[in-house]
Formats: C-alpha cells, sequence, structure tokens
C-alpha cells in the first residue's frame, strides 16, 4: 500500500514539459500483498509473509523526492530513465539520469515472491472494486486519500509503476482514462518504451483485459518457487496530467499479486 502525499514545488502552470522544480513524496508507506499461494519479502531468504509495508524496510525515511521523468530504455539493467533539458520553458531534450543518482528521482523497490502452490502459477496484478469489505479492500488502486484536499489537481493521474523481472519490464498505469478536465492537458497515455507491455487500469479498477478483475500475465512461476520482483514508482512527465497543480495532493495506493494456477497439459 502506497499512501504518498505528493507536494510539487514552483509556480508554474505549465504541463510537465515546463516543470523544472521537484515534486516531495512525503509519509511514504509501501505495502505489497500477494494472494493465492503466494507470499512477499523485503529480503531473498527470509520473512516471507502475506504482507509488508514500506515501514519494515526502513523506519527512518519519512520523504522521498519524486521527479517527473520518462523511461527511456527499460531493457537496460538498472532501467535507464531521463530528466528533461531546458531551453527556458521549453524542454528540448532528455538527458539520462546516471544509475547512481536514480534513487533522487525515483522510488526504486526490491521485493521477492515465493510461491507454496504445487502447480506453476501465472503472476498478475489484480484488480478489485472501489469499496472495501468487511474492512478489507483487495486489488491494485491508487486514488485521492479520503479528506485530502480538493483544492488541487489528482496526482494519481500521472503515476506509473514499473515492475523489472529477468530483463522484462512491465508498467502499470493506474486511472488510464482519468483527465484534468479544467486544464488544457493532453489526454493520460501509457509510456511504452523498448518492446516493453502494460498494465492499463481504470478508474474503476479494472484492467483493459478480457477477465478485466486481472492484468496480463507478468511472468510465470515454478511450482515452490522464488522470484526476484524490482519496483520502480514515478511521475510520468510524459503525461498531460503531470502539471504543477498536482502540489500537495494525499494518495492512497495499493499493489497486490496474484497467481494463477497453471492447469498442466495433457497428452
Amino acid at each position: 500500500m502506497v499512501c504518498v502525499a505528493v507536494t510539487v514545488l514552483g509556480t508554474s502552470s505549465f504541463a510537465w514539459f515546463t516543470i523544472s522544480n521537484q515534486p516531495k513524496v512525503t509519509g511514504l508507506a509501501l505495502t505489497a500483498g500477494a494472494t493465492d499461494g503466494l507470499k512477499v519479502s523485503w529480503e531473498e531468504n527470509e520473512n516471507f509473509k502475506s504482507t509488508i509495508t514500506y515501514k519494515e524496510l526502513d523506519t527512518t525515511e519519512t520523504s522521498k523526492m519524486l521527479v517527473p521523468v520518462s523511461p527511456l530504455d527499460v531493457a537496460a539493467k538498472p532501467a535507464v530513465f531521463g530528466e528533461p533539458v531546458y531551453e527556458g520553458d521549453t524542454v528540448t531534450s532528455l538527458k539520462e539520469i546516471p544509475a547512481l543518482d536514480l534513487s533522487k528521482f525515483v522510488a526504486h523497490y526490491t521485493v521477492y515472491l515465493q510461491s507454496e502452490s504445487t502447480n506453476k502459477l501465472d503472476i498478475c496484478l489484480k484488480g478489485g472494486p472501489t469499496t472495501a469489505n468487511n474492512g478489507i479492500r483487495n486489488g491494485c488502486y491508487v486514488e485521492r486519500k479520503a479528506g485530502s484536499s480538493t483544492s488541487v489537481k489528482q496526482a494519481e493521474y500521472s503515476i506509473r509503476i514499473g515492475f523489472l523481472h529477468a530483463g522484462a519490464w512491465k508498467i502499470y498505469e493506474p486511472n488510464s482514462d482519468g483527465t484534468l478536465t479544467d486544464t488544457s492537458a493532453a489526454g493520460n497515455s501509457l509510456a511504452v518504451v523498448g518492446g516493453s507491455t502494460g498494465f492499463v487500469q481504470k478508474i474503476n479498477n479494472e484492467f483493459d483485459t478480457t477477465e478485466k478483475e486481472k492484468s496480463d500475465k507478468m511472468f510465470t512461476m515454478d511450482a515452490r518457487g522464488k522470484e526476484k520482483v524490482e519496483m520502480f514508482i514515478w511521475l510520468e512527465g510524459t503525461d498531460g496530467q503531470c502539471v504543477n497543480e498536482i502540489q500537495a495532493d494525499n494518495l492512497l495506493a495499493q499493489i497486490q499479486f496474484t497467481g494463477i494456477k497453471v492447469e498442466p497439459v495433457v497428452p
């Protein structure tokens, strides 16, 4: 669960390509939930359970700087992101962010999945209802936290979460049909770079797939297997919704993996 307060510093009211200041993410907490025979952990060989929290990983960090960026080469290890190069208020190109500096721009986490199933599992992101049931809400979502100010624009329209597994990259775009209707910004668009594919989810939390309640497959996991997944969270600068008016928005989000049993092939 990603609970963030997004603060964009600056006075410009232009879209991202004229924003030159950094947004500040404060009070970041991350919970990755796994279902259907899966457990998750921050550590490779221990402490696997159904839910993990960001506070377990680092209880001292209370804020995270995110700069609107865009992937340049997601096939690289680590993934390569670019920051804008300005001439006045206009971006003329993107400059590669050195790997050592990536944490200054993008939130980067490594999680491990462990399967308790005796079958192979197709690992997907789980969709879900827009309301809780008995205090529990399943599925992936990114949305404005209840009680947040409505005087700012909705930052969840420009958030991206990337998943890197075994060199393959998937980009999760929540709220794909969300737009800031009172700005001149273009519609939400998914950045797909280097042959990567995306998990597109609508505001009603349905994925743009046939079954709607789950994303396409991220990868296949062996029976009782264990896999490493890197997660990147950023503000997508090429999204028309990434404007300075999203300052001080409060976001509530959850990432939930699900395992779909792979039936054995009958000869």
